[in-house]
């Protein structure tokens, strides 16, 4: 049987036993999401490069249950992106906790090349959600381009649906404001609400029947701290 007919958890043990046709095939399927992840927000193609690679060794090295292998590719991601960050702001690491997801990526500029190839309205948008707290920024990249679902990016970042859904109410009203005050022209703005408005329209189905944020004493262990 070929690589490419086997499951991502049949691929992840054959990769981790030590058969590398696994470990490559595992990699084509998921490699241009995770690139594409640190692509809008990494400095250069060699960063977007040791970012991608150390993120599926982190994943073949983990000794934890893992029951979705994309899930568990963006879990690890957004750790390393957060150190990325620290690292090439001359931060201190601010750990993975509340204090980490308030960073700011700001004027950290994405890799050019990668800019340069979007619309206009894609440029707008990735101004835009660098200045918002990562907690925002990594709700609006898991649904918008990584297209996941509520449940899915609740599992991703480990916080309840709850909070998935208060974020991306939070991160909508805040990137419709800074659009309005980043747009060079009203034609980009435009065009980048009718993008957003086909997002919103995919948040509400994903997010339809939701629970409400559930207290943290009701959620050992998740990130459920006020004002998300």
């Amino acid at each position: 049987m070929s690589p490419d007919d086997l499951t991502d958890l049949e691929l992840l043990a054959g990769w981790r036993r030590g058969d590398r046709r696994m470990g490559s095939a595992l990699y084509r399927r998921h490699a241009g999401p995770i690139t594409n992840f640190f692509r809008r927000n990494a400095r250069s193609r060699a960063d977007v490069e040791d970012l991608t690679q150390e993120t599926f060794v982190a994943l073949r090295e983990s000794d934890s249950e893992i029951a979705n292998v994309s899930g568990y590719l963006y879990r690890i991601a957004r750790f390393k992106l957060i150190r990325y960050i620290d690292r090439v702001s001359g931060r201190p690491e601010q750990g993975d906790g509340a204090a980490a997801l308030e960073l700011v990526a700001g004027e950290l500029v994405p890799e050019p090349e990668y800019v340069r190839a979007q619309r206009e309205d894609m440029r707008l948008l990735l101004r835009a959600i660098r200045r918002l707290p990562l907690k925002h920024q990594l709700v609006i990249e898991l649904s918008f381009w990584g297209e996941k679902s509520g449940p899915e990016i609740a599992e991703i970042l480990d916080v309840p649906l709850g909070t998935v859904a208060s974020r991306l109410r939070h991160a909508k009203a805040n990137l419709e404001a800074m659009l309005g005050q980043l747009a060079d022209s009203q034609e980009a703005l435009r065009a980048t609400t009718m993008t957003l408005g086909q997002w919103r329209a995919r948040i509400h189905e994903s997010l339809a029947g939701s629970p409400p944020e559930a207290p943290a004493s009701c959620a050992p262990g998740r990130d459920t701290e006020p004002g998300d």
